[in-house]
């Protein structure tokens, strides 16, 4: 294959940046989360549990982000609050990691 330079760059080291990228796999997932909840909204046919699954997974989700929202909150700072967030979200990388490889 005819790579570029860039891509003579990067396949190189894409071993190293894989850990990278899924340290924010996790930002990944609420994107694919808030899609398909979306897409499900306006859906006419539903899968098994129908409507109060989708509303479940509505208020499930309104708990998480109120209660992260709290737990950011008492942070003492902004800063504080974004390195918790990094942190936590990254320290689940190796998870993302091990169910890329299954």
């Amino acid at each position: 294959m005819h790579f570029d330079r860039f891509a003579k760059i990067f396949v190189a080291i894409q071993h190293k940046l894989f850990y990278i990228v899924m340290v924010f796999a996790r930002f990944n997932l609420y994107a694919n989360s808030y899609t398909y909840l979306y897409r499900k909204a306006w859906d006419t046919k539903r899968a098994r549990g129908g409507k109060w699954a989708w509303w479940l997974e509505i208020i499930g989700l309104s708990f998480f982000w109120f209660w992260f929202g709290r737990v950011l909150y008492g942070c003492p700072s902004w800063k504080m609050s974004l390195a918790y967030l990094l942190v936590s979200h990254a320290v689940t990388s190796p998870l993302h990691v091990q169910v890329s490889l299954f």
